[in-house]
């Protein structure tokens, strides 16, 4: 979340679209987070989050590599995205796999989110599309459950991952009905 200077919706949600066209290829699902999602006349940043395709070689198996890192490679490399360096140093390599992207996209901050399909998908979703206290109560609420939110995935008590590949999976667990973005208070 960024608490820079407010961007009118519609040239958040036009480089939101340019980056989704851009790294759709690279991605299982990616989705539009954030205030921009839940419907804010004027936002900081834009927020993404997706889930990368992790490349398989002959026989199926992970390689670790990503096509999502290529494809941030790719857009850095021709200038209209940067590093956002004001908040985190750019990075030595790209090489390894990331979980965050803070960029710049021209000139809109922009944070991109990778996940793990489906474990943590929809918690990653319903905590980035916020507001910062409904997350917060969804994170405190599911410890009534049993579970704490560790890295943004459920963790129940005997370590084992809650899958919530879905928001409605994520409210569920905690104890929420589902509540449409636009609505989260």
């Amino acid at each position: 979340m960024s608490s820079g200077p407010k961007l009118p919706r519609a040239q958040a949600m036009s480089v939101a679209r340019a980056v989704l066209a851009t790294l759709r290829h690279a991605c299982e699902r990616i989705e539009i987070a954030g205030s921009l999602r839940r419907g804010v006349p004027e936002v900081s940043d834009v927020e993404l989050v997706c889930v990368p395709i992790v490349q398989a070689d002959l026989f199926g198996a992970p390689t670790g590599q990503c096509r999502l890192t290529r494809a941030v490679a790719d857009g850095l490399s021709f200038g209209r995205w940067s590093w956002r360096t004001e908040t985190h140093p750019p990075p030595k390599s790209l090489a390894a796999p990331r979980r965050y992207w803070p960029l710049v996209v021209d000139g809109v901050p922009l944070d991109l989110f990778a996940v793990r399909a489906p474990a943590q998908y929809g918690a990653i979703l319903a905590i980035r599309t916020g507001p910062a206290a409904f997350s917060q109560r969804l994170v405190t609420d599911c410890q009534r459950y049993g579970l704490r939110c560790t890295e943004g995935r459920l963790v129940a008590e005997d370590g084992t991952t809650r899958e919530t590949p879905t928001e409605r999976d994520f409210l569920a667990a905690c104890g929420s009905p589902w509540v449409e973005p636009s609505e989260r208070r």
